[in-house]
C-alpha cells in the first residue's frame, strides 16, 4: 500500500467509502484467491459457450417446426424435431448443473482462504487497535462483509461472463437472419443502457450506505452487550434502546433505498423488454403480410428477444450483487492493508512461557481471565 494511503489511514480504518479503491484493483486483489482454483473457474467457463448454444437452438428448432411441418401441415418426422427439442432442454439443464457445481464449489474455497487469512491478520494486530476499534466494527468486516463476496465469488462474475456470451450471440443470430428487422428490434437498446448506467451510479452509491451502516449497528450491539453491567447501573435502558431503534432504522432506510434502485432497474429492463416485442410483432406482422419473412422467423425473433432481455435482466441483478461485494472487499482489503502489528517478541526474555516469574501469575489463567 502506498504511504499516501497509509497517511490517510492512519492506524486505524473507518466506514467511509475509500476513494482511491477502484473496481479494478479490488477484482486484482480477488484474483489473488481464486487464482488457486483457476483450473475449476476456467472448466466452469468452458461450461458456458456450450450451455449458449444448446439455449439458442431452441428458437431455430421452434422456427422448422412453423415453417417446414405446421403451415405445409406435413408431419412427417415432426416427432424426431420434438424429440430434439426436449434433447436441448434436458441437455442445457445437465450443463448448467455441472457448471454451477464447479463454481460454487471453487468460490467457496476461494472464501475460506479469504476468512482465514483476515483472521490470522488480525491475531497480528497491537493491543491498542483492539483498543480503538469497536468489536462489533471488527466482527462486520470478519463476516458479513465477506459473506457479501459469496455471490460474487461463487456465481456473479463467470455467469455474467455467459451472459455476455448470450448477448453476443443473439445479435448476430438476428443480423443474419435479417439485418433490417434486427435493427428495428435492437432500436430501444440504447436507451435502456443508458438509463442502466445512471442507475448503477446511484446504487454504488446505496450498497456503500448499507455497508456503514450494518458496520454500525454491529458496533452498538457489541458495546451494549459488553457494557451492559454499567448501563444497568446507571439505568440507562431505555436510552440505550433508543440510541438502537435509530440506528436500526438508519440500516432499514439504507436498505429501502438499495432496494429501490434495484427494483427500478429491474422494472426498465421488464417495461424496455416488452416494448421491444411490441415493435417487433407491429414490424414483423406487415413483413410476413408481405412475404419479407415468414411466420417462423417472426416467432424466433420474438423468442430471440425474450432470451435477450433475460441475461440483460441478470446482469443487472448480478450487478447489484457485485457492487455489494466490491464494497465489502473495500472494507475487508482495508482491515488487510492495517499495518499497526504486535512487536515480534511481546513475552519479557525472563518470563518462561507458561508462568511469569517476576508477577508469578500463570499466563494462561491471565489471559483466559
Amino acid at each position: 500500500m502506498s504511504g499516501d494511503r497509509r497517511s490517510k489511514m492512519g492506524s486505524s480504518f473507518t466506514d467511509q467509502p475509500i476513494s482511491d479503491a477502484t473496481e479494478l484493483s479490488i477484482v486484482r486483489r480477488l484474483w489473488a484467491y481464486l487464482r488457486p482454483y483457476k483450473g475449476m473457474f476456467l472448466a466452469s467457463l468452458l461450461l458456458l459457450p456450450l450451455i449458449t448454444t444448446v439455449d439458442l437452438l431452441q428458437p431455430y428448432l421452434l422456427q422448422v417446426a412453423i415453417d417446414q411441418y405446421l403451415i405445409p401441415k406435413n408431419l412427417d418426422g415432426f416427432g424426431w424435431l420434438v424429440a430434439g427439442f426436449a434433447g436441448c432442454v434436458l441437455l442445457q439443464a445437465a450443463l448448467q448443473f455441472a457448471q454451477v457445481w464447479v463454481m460454487q464449489t471453487a468460490g467457496q474455497r476461494a472464501l475460506r482462504d479469504l476468512r482465514q487469512d483476515a483472521f490470522e491478520h488480525v491475531q497480528s494486530l497491537s493491543v491498542s487497535f483492539f483498543q480503538r476499534q469497536p468489536l462489533g466494527r471488527l466482527m462486520a468486516r470478519l463476516t458479513t462483509d465477506i459473506e457479501s463476496l459469496q455471490e460474487a465469488l461463487a456465481s456473479g462474475m463467470v455467469t455474467m461472463i455467459g451472459d455476455l456470451i448470450t448477448l453476443s450471440a443473439i445479435v448476430v443470430i438476428l443480423l443474419v437472419k435479417d439485418w433490417r428487422f434486427a435493427l428495428a428490434s435492437f432500436v430501444i437498446v440504447p436507451f435502456l443502457l443508458a438509463v442502466t448506467a445512471v442507475i448503477r451510479h446511484f446504487m454504488r452509491k446505496a450498497f456503500r450506505e448499507v455497508r456503514a451502516k450494518i458496520a454500525r449497528l454491529y458496533s452498538h450491539l457489541q458495546e451494549s452487550v459488553t457494557g451492559m453491567p454499567v448501563i444497568q447501573l446507571y439505568v440507562r435502558e431505555r436510552v440505550s434502546a433508543e440510541e438502537y431503534r435509530g440506528i436500526n432504522a438508519d440500516y432499514r432506510d439504507a436498505n429501502f433505498m438499495a432496494i429501490r434502485f434495484d427494483a427500478l432497474l429491474y422494472a426498465v429492463v421488464e417495461t424496455v423488454g416488452s416494448v421491444t416485442v411490441g415493435v417487433i410483432i407491429w414490424y414483423g406482422s406487415g413483413a410476413v403480410m408481405r412475404d419479407v419473412v415468414t411466420l417462423g422467423v417472426l416467432v424466433a425473433f420474438i423468442e430471440y428477444m425474450q432470451k435477450f432481455f433475460i441475461p440483460i435482466r441478470d446482469l443487472a441483478q448480478k450487478y447489484n450483487f457485485l457492487q455489494s461485494a466490491l464494497v465489502a472487499s473495500e472494507r475487508v482489503f482495508e482491515l488487510l492493508d492495517e499495518d499497526e502489528r504486535l512487536p515480534e517478541t511481546t513475552t519479557p526474555n525472563h518470563c518462561p512461557p507458561s508462568r511469569c516469574t517476576s508477577c508469578s501469575k500463570d499466563v494462561s489463567f491471565v489471559l483466559a481471565g
